[in-house]
């Protein structure tokens, strides 16, 4: 068996101390190597950190030809069976750009909230194009608002409930509030309404989407309106999520802290996607532009 994998920074290893020996394709041979009946295992690993199924496409013509070059190792065994196109890992992107430039329209159309004019929206390989919002929440999709919506006469507990989709226990409330930064016996039996401020709200909405795990979250620029302290928390919340690598997330936002930790960044503009690249490739573009996106100014 040949296989060739491709993926992210998790395929190629980037934050092992060794990846040469623990990279997820090197594990994956050696366990598929033990199998009965497999017998020799040959891979090539054609992870590239940042990259996304997109920048494997033909049509790209990014690193699909180094792919091929990688397949093409293995033409001379013809007895073998050649898996091809195996991706390991999840992937982080943030959308930035000028004000008005489409961002929170594209969130909209992704979620359901507004409805596209063409084209379709595939998720994890399955069309939800004519989805509903809570189709497309069932299909594993999780948004949180720009400005989080208030619900007066509702509890933070079951606020919490009905984001999981189950009735959650005292101890499971607490345990998500703190998680964000707020005291479970404080908040768990108040109202979400004009009482809280707006880093309560944001706080909030994020254990509201994190109390169900998805295949795709979406924050419309979660920064807006908190305070310094609150961002922090978010920031926080943010890497832990990247790191466990158990969900992706795309991040709209004009804060280059957020932005830093992207595997992917895309810019709008004018209502189309004026550059997209990995972060090694679009950082120093939006740095050091002015012009393109004034919000990343450097302190």
């Amino acid at each position: 068996m040949n296989i060739v994998f491709i993926g992210n920074s998790i395929t190629q290893g980037a934050l092992l101390e060794d990846p040469k020996h623990d990279a997820p394709p090197v594990k994956a041979a050696l366990y598929l190597g033990k199998q009965p009946a497999v017998g020799t295992v040959r891979y090539s690993n054609q992870g590239v950190s940042g990259s996304t199924t997109v920048d494997f496409l033909p049509q790209t013509g990014s690193l699909f030809p180094k792919v091929v070059q990688a397949a093409d190792q293995f033409k001379d065994e013809t007895w073998a069976t050649l898996i091809f196109s195996v991706m390991l890992g999840t992937n982080d992107s943030a959308i930035t750009g000028p004000n008005g430039g489409g961002k929170s329209s594209l969130a909209k159309v992704l979620m359901g909230i507004e409805t596209a004019d063409s084209g379709q929206i595939i998720l994890d390989g399955e069309d939800i194009t004519s989805y509903d919002i809570n189709h497309r929440a069932n299909a594993g999709l999780g948004f949180a608002f720009q400005q989080p919506p208030r619900f007066k006469g509702m509890t933070v507990i079951r606020l919490l409930s009905l984001a999981a989709g189950k009735e959650l226990s005292k101890p499971e409330c607490c345990k998500m509030l703190s998680a964000v930064g707020l005291c479970a016996n404080e908040y768990i039996t108040r109202e979400v309404d004009g009482t809280l401020s707006g880093g309560e709200m944001k706080r909030l909405e994020i254990a509201t989407v994190l109390a169900k795990t998805h295949k795709l979250c979406i924050f419309d620029e979660p920064e807006a309106g908190i305070d310094l302290w609150s961002f922090s928390m978010l920031v926080r919340q943010f890497e832990a999520i990247h790191k466990k690598k158990e969900q992706s997330l795309i991040l709209i936002s004009h804060q280059e802290r957020i932005i830093r930790m992207a595997d992917r960044i895309m810019v709008i503009e004018g209502g189309k996607v004026g550059s997209i690249g990995n972060a090694e490739e679009m950082l120093p573009k939006l740095i050091n532009t002015a012009d393109s996106c004034v919000c990343l100014e450097r302190e």
